[in-house]
């Protein structure tokens, strides 16, 4: 029995070798798709914050308006949301602007933060307010002006923003 078996494996692996000398091809075994390289992308646009453009505004304009909790966020402090209005300023020169804050801090009980772009200006402390930034700016380039609710002890309250060129 041993023997019969030997040789019935001797013969089969002969077929196999004489299918492969009559020119019948052999056939590659399937492999897996080789993975594809990620094409290179384009570059990421800026983070523009969340949250509506509360309308454009020009150098040297007087922006009279009110902030409340409920505002939409459009930036973040310490990863909290800030409610914030946000407006766009397109530099008509080039140079440098004085962004001025100021609000009734006593009768509002808020403080307010400026930021231009992704650059914080920073309270100066009691008593909050005017506070003021100044930034350098490019002719035809826009800028995104945000006042945020830093901190409330009510509701929110009005502010006045002024920017002028230096």
């Amino acid at each position: 029995m041993r023997h019969t078996l030997s040789y019935a494996m001797g013969l089969c692996c002969a077929g196999i070798v004489m299918a492969a000398c009559n020119g019948d091809t052999v056939r590659p075994m399937p492999t897996q798709p080789s993975p594809t390289q990620p094409s290179p992308s384009a570059p990421a646009p800026p983070v523009i914050p969340p949250g509506p453009v509360v309308r454009e505004i020009k150098l040297s304009e007087v922006v009279q308006d009110r902030i409340e909790r409920h505002d939409v966020p459009c930036m973040q402090r310490g990863g909290w949301p800030v409610p914030c209005r946000l407006f766009l300023l397109t530099a008509p020169a080039d140079g440098t602007v004085v962004a001025k804050l100021s609000w009734d801090v006593d009768y509002s009980g808020m403080i307010l933060m400026l930021r231009i772009d992704d650059t914080e200006f920073p309270n100066a402390g009691p008593p909050w307010t005017p506070q003021a930034a100044r930034f350098k700016i490019a002719a035809g380039k826009s800028y995104r002006v945000a006042v945020g609710l830093a901190g409330t002890d009510w509701f929110g309250g009005s502010y006045v923003l002024t920017t002028s060129l230096e």
